[in-house]
């Protein structure tokens, strides 16, 4: 899919508990990745800059959500944290490491389980809140309690594979007869106010030996209008139809194999071809066996 299919975008949202707003604060506030269709796991490291708040102790918080896993791994204030649990960190800015220190940077693991049922369905989106949030600390005679936080937001996005239609394809071929076929291609895209470019390659082995017999990329779809795929970002399936065309030297069963590419994943397309000698050869066989037989007579 061009861009097919895990989207994180961490964006800004301020919880106002107070009466003002206060510095603290977390970065980047968006960041993006891309899953598979059909290997959609999820495995990476994240690294995010805290902001130094107007009070004495923050709060980092990571989440875990629509079935994927947070841990805290590492800061970069080793002497002035405290690890509550894998997931929350207390850090105290007012320490000898951190008081003149304007920002820290904390990472943060997030993993899909092997099994992951993912929330997005392919050529689309889910948006899960709370990733990570950072929440400075108020102390008050009752105790302490979260002031202003900022969170982020998770989006799913989920890269649609590429479908291909063989048609045209004869159950057998003569040997010398040009095998013919088409074969039509299909993606999908869903606007999340991201650009997906609709280019695509293809490689084919004929004989399925594992030597590819031919390559083509930048290969460019259309959409419903006849509309070139970078020019109509909109909504829909996007199409291609490829011809192919193949004269087999050697009778037998053959089975071709046709790799359609998008930016993130493959989806092979396995076709058999059945060619058969031309009458003379078969009959020319026929006489080379009987000749044998006459000979051990």
């Amino acid at each position: 899919m061009k861009k097919t299919s895990v989207l994180f975008i961490l964006a800004f949202i301020t919880f106002y508990m107070g009466a003002e707003t206060l510095a603290i604060g977390i970065s980047p506030a968006r960041r993006t990745f891309d899953i598979s269709e059909f290997d959609c796991t999820f495995n990476s490291n994240l690294g995010y800059t805290l902001t130094r708040p107007d009070t004495r102790y923050s709060l980092f918080t990571v989440y875990n959500k629509g079935g994927l896993t947070g841990t805290i791994t590492s800061c970069s204030a080793s002497n002035s944290i405290e690890y509550i649990d894998d997931n929350n960190i207390l850090i105290d800015w007012e320490s000898n490491e951190l008081n003149s220190v304007g920002s820290i940077t904390s990472w943060v693991s997030v993993k899909s389980p092997s099994s992951w049922d993912c929330q997005a369905v392919p050529g689309g989106g889910s948006y899960m809140f709370d990733l990570v949030r950072h929440s400075d600390v108020i102390e008050t005679s009752s105790g302490v309690g979260a002031g202003v936080a900022v969170i982020s937001q998770l989006s799913l996005w989920r890269n649609y594979a590429l479908r291909g239609t063989v048609s045209g394809i004869q159950e057998s071929y003569q040997l010398n007869q040009a095998v013919l076929f088409d074969v039509g291609v299909v993606d999908y895209y869903v606007g999340q106010g991201f650009l997906k470019w609709f280019d695509f390659s293809y490689t084919i082995d004929w004989e399925s030996d594992g030597i590819i017999d031919q390559t083509l990329t930048g290969i460019r779809m259309t959409d419903d209008l006849g509309q070139t795929a970078g020019d109509a970002i909109s909504t829909g399936f996007k199409y291609k139809d490829l011809n192919f065309e193949h004269l087999y030297s050697n009778g037998g069963e053959y089975l071709i194999t046709l790799n359609l590419h998008d930016s993130i994943e493959t989806t092979t397309l396995q076709i058999p071809v059945h060619v058969t000698p031309e009458p003379t050869t078969l009959f020319l066989l026929g006489m080379g066996s009987l000749f044998m037989r006459k000979k051990h007579n």
